[in-house]
């Protein structure tokens, strides 16, 4: 037996799960939302970090089946306790934890607007602007370059948006982990309060970024393969701009998206160096030095929460519903309808990003 810090979602004191369910440790975020339930773990997820029980609140609202469901972190011990049957620790929460004024996780500010409705009412305007270019083309000369018109056209929809909400997620995410650890650094001592001063100097930078005026690039050569192929295989009945635009405004989602995290995480580091002498990013911290523990940090940002975000996207529309059937909250059954797919707006997988405030 062992006690371990965790950080629980809960609602009013009491967790989420089904009765009697036992909560498990979840060490990646992408395990914990998903519909696929870890064998012998039916419970709810716990989490090490608060930026990752945060995240996962921010996921059950928005495709869990919990949006009508108040609910908060609260950071506790709990006891790990191994049994003969089981192939892990069964994590048990002392009775009145969750509900301990004291024991509660608040936010910082909140995360940047979620962009669906906008990435969808982009794409709706993509599409009519790409049709009516493409009845205008049919006739003249310029006949050849309606698929490139009607790429160029998605992609200039898309790509503004899908950056700001890139470099803002990665901004938020960065400020969020930072935090999880701040309080760890600010010890008394010379050396630690000029960790502890540079870590939250990170943090101010981090919730100052902003990403200006987007300049959107030419669409590079990738974008106008993808709407050549679109337009050859067009198997659903879709028209060729309607094809092109679909095809189009998803991969400028994955692009615009991963450029704008990549350039918030340049401006933010570079800022930030150029604050902090350099004996203190040399100070030791953790077995390493603080510029390490910082560059560590922002790997792990993109490859828990933007990394996924490009590489596997997801029609929104479709995705909620999905995922509501199947999660622990609401059991799929055969009477569940299948969800419908409007086919000219595919938005892309939404990271759930979330900013709290540790105690």
């Amino acid at each position: 037996m062992s006690i371990a810090t965790v950080y629980v979602p809960h609602t009013g004191g009491r967790l989420v799960g089904p009765a009697g369910a036992v909560p498990w440790i979840a060490d990646d975020l992408l395990v914990a939302a998903t519909p696929v339930r870890p064998p012998g773990q039916p419970g709810q997820p716990v989490f090490r970090t608060a930026a990752q029980a945060w995240a996962w609140v921010d996921w059950a609202r928005r495709d869990g089946g919990l949006a009508r469901i108040p609910l908060a972190v609260a950071k506790v011990d709990a006891t790990l306790v191994r049994t003969l049957h089981s192939t892990s620790p069964e994590l048990h929460i002392h009775s009145g934890a969750l509900s301990d004024p004291a024991a509660q996780v608040r936010r910082h500010q909140p995360p940047p607007a979620d962009p669906t409705a906008a990435l969808a009412a982009a794409a709706a305007r993509a599409t009519a602007e790409a049709s009516r270019q493409w009845e205008r083309m049919a006739a003249s000369p310029r006949r050849g370059g309606r698929i490139v018109t009607a790429a160029t056209v998605a992609w200039q929809a898309a790509y503004p948006i899908a950056y700001t909400y890139g470099y803002t997620t990665f901004a938020h995410w960065l400020a969020e982990h930072i935090h999880d650890i701040h309080s760890h650094v600010s010890t008394p001592g010379s050396a630690r309060r000029d960790v502890a001063a540079a870590v939250r100097r990170l943090i101010d930078v981090a919730q100052a970024a902003t990403p200006g005026q987007v300049a959107v690039p030419q669409p590079p050569p990738r974008v106008l393969e993808t709407a050549a192929l679109a337009a050859l295989d067009r198997l659903d009945g879709r028209t060729a701009p309607q094809a092109i635009t679909h095809d189009v405004h998803a991969y400028a989602i994955r692009v615009a998206g991963m450029n704008g995290a990549l350039t918030a995480a340049t401006d933010i580091r570079n800022e930030w160096r150029g604050q902090t002498d350099r004996s203190t990013l040399a100070a030791p911290l953790d077995g390493g030095t603080l510029a390490g523990w910082v560059d560590a940090t922002f790997a792990t940002v993109n490859r828990e929460f933007i990394t996924p975000w490009v590489s596997a996207p997801v029609d929104v529309a479709a995705k909620a519903p999905a995922l509501a059937r199947a999660s622990f909250a609401a059991p799929a059954t055969a009477d569940t309808p299948p969800a419908a797919t409007p086919p000219q707006a595919q938005p892309g997988t939404v990271i759930a990003l979330r900013r709290r405030s540790s105690r």
